[in-house]
């Protein structure tokens, strides 16, 4: 906005308080001084012992400042800059008077609202309403919005309900003491002099080389493919970045000297993980934070179709660390998930990083890359469905290698089965040779080898034929051979 260009409106704002608030424009025993800003942004004169608040903010740029008498009764304030909604008149009064009704839910707005139409697409629009301060007095205000060609310029005054609409002969002197300190502000030059904002950086658009997706950067960036949708981009000079990765942590209980690719860690929330991870990977170092939001409703859309009853969390937070021995500053959103054997978590992030003295100039510009990032939906149901396809295969080879083992098993089994009964006949056979006082030998007879038997009646062969009746079979049992150990039992298996 020019000099020239805000000198019309304040030519315009001061025809219209003329008109207005004509009596008692300035009240005769009020004590006067000037005022001027800490930033050497305007100079103004107020009444003695009021009290003068100011700022400025970039993206959108504009001043403000206020003045209040010591008892914050009456109170008068102005702020001038870019307009957040671009020449949308009626748009920017319903974004101003809703942030004043989320401020204070009692401000009621009188319905009744003048517009004018100054040329050039300009608008003058004033409101009045009502509201409770913090110490609940009832207080009413006027405000004046000119608008239009994408630059605003509003004022307000606020007194006690009852003095604002009085009759000429009736009004209130206060009311001409604030529109007349509004009206002396004066700006330095410096505020028409000022630089115009940088034009936003032009995008084009970089497609990560696995088919994971594509995001906009500038066309002189590069793109670090990390696989599975994970990349990091960074300007010629590495010290602008953006990164979205994820990161694996593993359960106290469960970790081993040596694993390769994962932290050590309880579960905790985004913001200590990611400091965490970056320190581990000696991605930074002497990481500090500044602010942590906590996105419950990330938090709720996780647990209503993703983690269940798993832990979860997801955070906002702004931070400052050093990289390669330079001050970095950094915001990320992130959400970690857990799993249900609580053996550890994962950290899915999304970050920009710049250099301290870049970071708020390159802001808007980190946040349209990382924005800008679009997932491939048929790469990532590719790849859902080649680990359906593994997961089924590796339940069929399971279950393969399942009966495979339950055969042998089966066998194994058996083959015991066998072995222990063949074991416990030949103990009961030596039981019962024992008890009946039976020895069984084995000889060579005309047709091959026999089998007898020796008791006390003498020895006979396997028809029960005596081959002699002496005690025993003696003296012949001394040429035979004793069945006497298992090899010999499973040879010729006496009756």
């Amino acid at each position: 906005m020019s000099k020239r260009h805000l000198t019309a409106w304040f030519a315009i704002l001061g025809l219209g308080w003329l008109a207005w608030a004509a009596p008692n424009a300035s009240a005769g025993g009020v004590q006067w001084e000037r005022y001027v800003s800490k930033k050497h942004i305007f100079m103004m004169k107020k009444p003695v012992g009021w009290t003068v608040e100011e700022g400025d903010q970039e993206n959108p740029r504009f001043w403000y400042c206020s003045l209040t008498d010591p008892s914050g009764a009456y109170r008068a304030s102005m702020v001038h800059g870019v307009s957040p909604t671009g020449k949308d008149v009626p748009g920017l009064a319903a974004l101003l008077f809703g942030n004043l009704k989320k401020q204070n839910p009692t401000l009621d707005l009188r319905p009744q609202a003048w517009t004018k139409d100054l040329g050039n697409g300009k608008q003058l629009t004033v409101s009045e309403g009502t509201y409770a301060d913090a110490q609940g007095r009832r207080k009413e205000f006027k405000n004046f919005l000119f608008a239009g060609d994408g630059t605003m310029l509003n004022q307000r005054i606020d007194v006690p309900e009852g003095e604002l609409n009085r009759p000429p002969a009736q009004a209130s002197e206060w009311v001409g003491v604030l529109l007349e300190s509004l009206g002396s502000i004066q700006l330095a030059q410096c505020v028409f002099d000022a630089p115009p904002a940088p034009q936003p950086a032009q995008l084009v658009v970089h497609r990560l080389p696995s088919g994971w997706g594509q995001l906009q950067a500038p066309a002189d960036w590069q793109v670090a493919d990390l696989g599975k949708g994970q990349f990091i981009a960074f300007d010629p000079t590495k010290q602008l970045c953006v990164i979205v990765a994820n990161a694996s942590f593993i359960s106290p209980q469960y970790y081993r000297a040596g694993m390769p690719g994962v932290v050590c860690s309880p579960f905790v929330p985004p913001s200590q993980a990611f400091v965490k991870a970056c320190t581990a990977q000696g991605a930074g170092a002497d990481f500090r934070i500044l602010e942590v939001k906590p996105r419950q409703d990330i938090v709720q859309l996780l647990r209503g179709g993703i983690t269940g009853g798993r832990p979860c969390a997801s955070e906002d937070f702004t931070y400052t660390f050093t990289r390669d021995g330079k001050a970095c500053k950094g915001f990320t959103f992130g959400f970690a998930t857990g799993d249900h054997m609580n053996a550890g978590f994962t950290l899915s992030h999304f970050t920009m990083w710049a250099t301290a003295d870049q970071f708020d100039a390159a802001r808007v510009t980190l946040t349209r890359i990382l924005c800008s990032y679009q997932v491939n939906e048929v790469a990532v149901q590719r790849y859902v469905a080649d680990g359906l396809r593994r997961y089924a295969e590796g339940i069929q080879d399971l279950s393969r290698t399942i009966a495979r083992n339950s055969d042998a098993m089966r066998r194994e089994n058996y083959e015991l089965f066998i072995r222990r009964g063949e074991s416990q006949r030949y103990i009961d056979y030596l039981r019962t040779r024992t008890i009946m006082g039976e020895w069984d030998y084995v000889v060579r007879g005309a047709g091959g080898y026999e089998v007898v038997r020796a008791d006390h009646t003498g020895l006979y062969d396997e028809s029960g034929n005596y081959l002699t009746r002496r005690a025993y079979g003696e003296p012949y049992t001394h040429s035979m051979t004793p069945i006497d150990s298992r090899a010999m039992f499973d040879r010729y298996r006496p009756w």
